[in-house]
């Protein structure tokens, strides 16, 4: 579980804060989509989660137990991260890659046990993509190569998941196919998944509860469908929208 208790931050030298005041909670076996423009706090919201940066004021928690007091070791075992852009030196092969995510649980200047290899090929398995164990991960489509993050994310068997942004860059298709596996597995092992979206309709159809942030400030929390509103959507976006239904599934279209 993370609880954010009234985080604010700013960079040093600078006046205005990045975040001001944010409290909310996420919890396991859901997924918790930050939506906002650009500039809106989400990825400074992920640093200071994972205790890259402080806070001036605030806290947040991991499990109940406060970022502030946990060691570098504790955090890397307990909060896993799928980057937005990761571009590696070496062209590592797929379970290579995967089995990276041991990396927290292995000692310095020791070499991953078979427990470790095991695990990493049981993420491999869950997520689908044994056929690629030995494939250059350089040289695998953007889609596939999320699907490999995500893999890594899970041999690391931390607790909570930070996504930020995996759907940029990806075709429809691709995007359709991540965001279904990550909320699969969400409910199946219980995680605690926090991911940034640009799209309001991705947050509609693939979140258990949306936090909509705008220039650091926490406009609304709750289920998808109370914050995702043609209110909200203009104050934070200036953008006129209209709802279509069909099927029984809404759609969130430009007023034009």
């Amino acid at each position: 579980m993370i609880e954010v208790k009234g985080l604010s931050f700013s960079h040093k030298g600078e006046g205005n804060p990045v975040l001001k005041g944010v409290d909310f909670k996420a919890s396991p076996g859901e997924v918790t989509t930050i939506l906002g423009p650009n500039g809106s706090g989400k990825t400074t919201l992920f640093k200071c989660i994972l205790g890259i940066w402080r806070s001036e004021e605030g806290d947040v928690l991991l499990n109940g137990r406060s970022i502030r007091t946990l060691k570098r070791a504790e955090i890397a075992k307990g909060v896993a991260v799928v980057p937005q852009d990761h571009e590696p030196p070496f062209p590592y092969s797929v379970f290579d890659v995967i089995l990276m995510g041991r990396i927290a649980h292995v000692g310095l200047f020791a070499s991953p046990s078979q427990r470790d290899k095991e695990v990493a090929h049981k993420a491999m398995n869950t997520i689908g993509i044994e056929d690629m164990a030995e494939r250059p991960y350089t040289r695998i489509s953007g889609g596939e190569r999320q699907l490999v993050l995500i893999a890594r994310c899970l041999a690391q068997e931390a607790s909570v998941m930070l996504l930020d942004e995996p759907t940029a860059h990806l075709d429809f298709k691709n995007q359709i196919m991540v965001l279904t596996k990550v909320r699969s597995i969400a409910k199946e092992r219980g995680l605690t998944l926090m991911m940034t979206l640009h799209d309001p309709n991705l947050a509609l159809l693939y979140s258990d509860r949306v936090l909509l942030l705008n220039d650091g400030t926490l406009i609304a929390k709750g289920e998808p469908k109370e914050v995702i509103t043609k209110e909200n959507l203009m104050r934070v976006y200036g953008l006129e929208v209209e709802f279509i239904s069909q099927n029984g599934m809404e759609m969130i279209c430009p007023k034009v």
